[in-house]
């Protein structure tokens, strides 16, 4: 469009400036060359694998549950990979919860014969009960771990997070599982914890080691939280090496937070190969200060979230 008119305004000035008029045209046509290109760079990057190979997009996977809360300033949407049914799944969950101390969420990947039974359904319940009343996370990660054993349960990953009202800070504990990763401009990293705790099901053993510690760190305005169930991250390929997650979200850079978790998801796919499909979430919460306070909004509702 600027072209165009360009040339009509040079059809109308050539005659009493000829030479202003053909450095304009070649400054109009120079400039929408660059935006042109610099706009197929980011779709392409987008669009690639990680890998920097630009693909098609892909279709979306009947395998692969998605879901989109909002609550406050706060903006979550995930990204839940499904075995086949005859395939082990880790039985993975995360729930959210609004309270007076701010918004709470439990992120639970459940390994062995717990999962499905009654010993996740007590974790559940107990975590939504605890959520609301109990203002210490490690004193909730404590009750909750002697529910998950009284009820047979005896080895649960998880992870407990506590964002503030204002939103600018996070209050974790995790429960032997990693970190979650703080994506910046630029830079992915996980989260350092002052202490690694045990599973549920073996914080009260009496090798359990250091006590229980609450991790906090700053989670300013338009900052990312990216959390990973590790039946994802643990997943090997045929080089046997896990995937690399923070390289991936670093080469995914710039994209929007669903791109961000399909590209990744598929990637995950792609690593272990058909012969092991992965089970597990991707999860990625937005401190989003644009949002209506206040507000309590939620995406498609699966097994993988309750808001």
């Amino acid at each position: 469009m600027a072209l165009v008119v360009a040339l009509l305004l040079s059809m109308a000035e050539w005659r009493s400036r000829p030479f202003v008029v053909l450095f304009t045209l070649f400054d109009v046509v120079a400039l929408t060359w660059v935006v042109g290109r610099l706009t197929r760079a980011q779709d392409d990057k987008c669009a690639g694998d990680g890998s920097g190979r630009p693909q098609a997009a892909v279709r979306p996977d009947p395998a692969v549950e998605r879901g989109v809360w909002r609550i406050n300033d706060l903006r979550g949407e995930f990204c839940r990979l499904v075995p086949d049914a005859g395939g082990w799944t880790s039985g993975d969950f995360h729930d959210v919860r609004v309270c007076a101390f701010g918004t709470r969420l439990l992120m639970v990947d459940l390994q062995g014969a717990a999962t499905g039974s009654a010993a996740a359904a007590a974790l559940l319940h107990h975590w939504r009960s605890l959520a609301s009343t109990e203002p210490s996370l490690a004193e909730i990660a404590r009750r909750l771990d002697i529910v998950f054993s009284e009820h047979g349960g005896n080895h649960a990953k998880a992870l407990l997070i506590n964002i503030d009202d204002t939103g600018d800070a996070v209050d974790l504990v995790c429960c032997g599982r990693q970190p979650p990763y703080v994506l910046g401009e630029q830079s992915v990293i996980p989260v350092s914890v002052l202490a690694q705790a045990p599973a549920l099901g073996g914080i009260a053993a009496p090798d359990a080691g250091p006590p229980l510690y609450v991790t906090r760190v700053r989670f300013p305005p338009g900052g990312r939280l990216l959390l990973v169930t590790d039946a994802l991250t643990a997943s090997w390929g045929a080089l046997d090496e896990p995937f690399p997650t923070a390289v991936r979200a670093m080469s995914l850079d710039g994209c929007d937070s669903g791109t961000l978790l399909e590209r990744l998801a598929e990637g995950v796919r792609v690593h272990v190969g058909a012969a092991a499909p992965p089970s597990g979430t991707l999860l990625l919460v937005e401190n989003d200060d644009t949002l209506r306070p206040a507000s309590v909004v939620c995406g498609a509702r699966s097994p993988g979230a309750v808001a």
